[in-house]
């Protein structure tokens, strides 16, 4: 059957935007770019992005949380949080400049053999003359 049913012309009618009609798929998947979060206290912050469908929290590279909150309660202060953001299709966006807490390795000053408080087993302080079973750094000793 040789006979052509619509025209070039008409054919020609039938392109992705005219059939579409409004339906966008290139905006729906275009990536959106992330705020960079803060640390106030026990909670990661950003600001909202317009068209996002949700966020992934990121702790120290990994995906850790998916949310459609801006803020989120951290559980590790000396990792590094950033976050991704989903555009209407899901995909997710590179992620933000990562943040800490600022908190890195603590260290106890002085020596901790030297300083260390000396309790008795009702949780009182003791002196280091003490007698009887004394808690040191959370071990217990006898000392006769």
């Amino acid at each position: 059957h040789s006979e052509a049913i619509i025209t070039a012309d008409e054919a020609a009618q039938y392109t992705v935007e005219n059939v579409l009609s409004g339906w966008n798929p290139a905006a729906n998947a275009a990536q959106l770019t992330p705020s960079t979060p803060k640390v106030n206290g026990g909670t990661l912050t950003w600001d909202a992005v317009a068209g996002a469908l949700g966020y992934a929290v990121v702790k120290n590279g990994k995906v850790a949380a998916l949310t459609t909150q801006t803020a989120y309660t951290i559980d590790d202060a000396s990792a590094a949080y950033a976050i991704r953001v989903a555009n209407n299709m899901g995909g997710l966006s590179a992620p933000s400049a990562a943040t800490s807490t600022g908190i890195e390795d603590v260290t106890l000053d002085g020596d901790s053999a030297s300083d260390a408080r000396m309790y008795n087993v009702a949780g009182q302080r003791v002196s280091a003359s003490a007698k009887g079973v004394i808690i040191v750094n959370g071990k217990k000793y006898i000392r006769r």
